[in-house]
């Protein structure tokens, strides 16, 4: 009797919601497709009975030949073949239309000069329309390579930010990571926006400019580039054309530019080959990069409930490559390779579903809001990887909506003042500075960079204060951008360990940097210009790691 009346209140509260899961849901269009089917077969048996009886079979055309199976048989045959035929071509419509619109065929002399709105709208076909959830498990997954780089851990460990006590500080950094890295590819290079989002991530780099090397931005912008690629390649739909793979490499090309990386090879086939040379030269274990991975890894399975925690761990640790496990020393998680082939075995199976029977999306996925609240700032909607309800607004659905209610019930808190539910300005949004004197200013020059950018031409490479040195030297080719704020000439190589974090390293502008000193851009380009001048390593230092390169 007790689960019939819980049946009943449970699904007298769905239905209550339905007008507002048509509304104001962010689910796709078809989804909401699915969901009418379903409810109105569950509900066909309550409805009246002159409306039940009028109701028509979806195979009627059929009955003529019920009493013959072969010719029934034969008629399900002809009708699934055609549905299959009907779903197939509407599944890769956009992608035959994208062919068409650019010229593009699986000649790589018909893409080689692609241009970044090209590239874009490739990037926002695969990320909003076809493999949305893939496409962003891919590069939230992969976002703990970056504590496979010990200068990237330390940065975040250092900055007391993505590491803190405080979990509110740690969500906080985390999700304004995850939602400007996605407006960053979402927004339109060189719109108001875009320049926005990629000044106050700059802010951040030229911050901790300290620990970080543009070479250690350049390897986690390669990944970022292939990662999508692998993963759609081997659980999507269908295989990524190879106009598409280039797209994500001219487009992050693009943003390696605008986040001032020196240094970024021109083509793919290069960019892989100096990946290589990083990964099997620039990385070690060490405690931090340890440190930075747990981080992340709890902040992401923070909802789960404790007593399932160490499974979640493991079935994480069980997904990621092994080399970030190896760098991470997340071995004592107890990766199961059980488990790898199960999962594994699941994105498949969905895969296929989808390939076989699942619709195209008839609405596409929001990554970024499209324009600020009345007040101004910006609110972001809710993704299947928020671990504390930041930024999202405190709307009728977002309180009492069928995932808000889940959370209600596992004592999730809901949006509110305290997670800025009124919204945030961009330009405020991750590491805040030490006092709000400092804060008014970076958000000032945060915004005064975004105004150039906005201006520049694509290529143009804005002044960070990176690390002195570079960690590699460049692979056989040209590179790609302006050469504003490149390396200069005869740059020396500093060393491939933890001697690159002695203070004889951490060099920048006109001294050491202070994380309250606010550096213009004209001392930034002043040090550089002078930055092969640095202090020559001692004779206990490998010859390599301090030999002259060409920039």
């Amino acid at each position: 009797m007790i689960p019939c009346i819980l049946f009943g209140v449970v699904g007298a509260i769905f239905l209550l919601l339905l007008p507002g899961f048509y509304l104001y849901s962010p689910t796709s269009r078809s989804t909401k497709i699915v969901v009418t089917a379903l409810v109105l077969k569950t509900l066909k048996p309550y409805f009246p009975d002159g409306l039940r009886s009028s109701s028509i079979h979806v195979f009627t055309f059929l009955w003529p030949a019920r009493d013959t199976y072969w010719s029934t048989a034969a008629l399900l045959a002809v009708a699934v073949i055609f549905l299959y035929t009907q779903q197939q071509r509407r599944r890769y419509r956009r992608i035959n239309k994208l062919k068409k619109k650019f010229g593009f065929n699986n000649d790589p002399v018909s893409w080689k000069d692609m241009t970044v709105e090209q590239a874009q709208e490739i990037e926002c076909n695969m990320a909003e329309w076809e493999f949305p959830r893939l496409f962003q498990f891919a590069w939230i997954s992969d976002f703990l390579r970056t504590s496979t780089d010990p200068g990237v851990s330390r940065a975040l460990v250092k900055s007391g930010h993505m590491v803190n006590p405080d979990p509110m500080v740690e969500h906080d950094r985390l999700q304004s990571t995850v939602h400007l890295m996605s407006a960053m590819m979402a927004y339109k290079f060189r719109s108001a926006n875009h320049s926005l989002v990629v000044s106050r991530i700059n802010e951040h780099h030229h911050r901790y400019g300290t620990w970080i090397n543009s070479d250690d931005v350049l390897y986690l912008i390669i990944h970022f580039s292939e990662i999508p690629v692998q993963w759609i390649n081997k659980f999507g739909y269908r295989s990524l054309e190879g106009f598409e793979v280039q797209a994500m490499w001219v487009l992050w090309r693009e943003l390696g530019c605008s986040m001032g990386v020196k240094y970024i090879p021109e083509t793919l086939e290069q960019a892989k080959e100096w990946r290589k040379n990083f990964e099997t030269t620039c990385r070690w274990r060490e405690d931090a990069n340890e440190e930075a991975g747990m981080a992340m890894m709890n902040e992401i399975i923070y909802s789960v409930p404790s007593l399932l925690k160490p499974f979640a761990r493991k079935l994480i640790v069980s997904i990621l490559d092994k080399d970030i496990v190896y760098f991470c020393q997340m071995e004592k998680l107890g990766p199961s390779p059980i488990l790898r082939r199960i999962a594994y075995g699941l994105f498949g199976i969905c895969a296929w579903f989808i390939r076989n029977f699942g619709s195209p999306r008839l609405s596409p996925y929001k990554r970024a809001p499209d324009a600020p609240n009345k007040s101004g700032t910006w609110n972001f909607g809710h993704t299947p990887y928020d671990t504390l309800p930041f930024f999202q607004e405190r709307s009728f659905w977002n309180l009492f909506g069928y995932g808000a209610l889940l959370r209600r019930i596992f004592g999730m808190p809901m949006p509110g003042p305290k997670f800025f539910s009124d919204g945030i300005a961009i330009e405020r949004m991750g590491a805040l500075q030490n006092t709000p004197e400092t804060q008014a200013a970076v958000e000032s020059k945060v915004r005064e960079n975004a105004a150039i950018l906005e201006e520049a031409p694509f290529g143009y490479r804005p002044a960070i204060g990176f690390q002195a040195g570079r960690l590699l030297p460049p692979v056989d080719g040209l590179s790609y951008g302006m050469n504003m704020n490149t390396f200069p000439e005869s740059t020396p190589l500093i060393p491939a360990s933890a001697e690159r974090f002695e203070k004889l390293f951490e060099r920048r502008s006109l001294g050491y940097s202070k994380l309250a000193a606010i550096e213009k851009p004209e001392d930034v380009l002043a040090f550089d210009n002078d930055e092969a001048n640095i202090p020559k390593v001692n004779g206990n230092h490998s010859p390599y790691n301090m030999v002259k390169v060409s920039a």
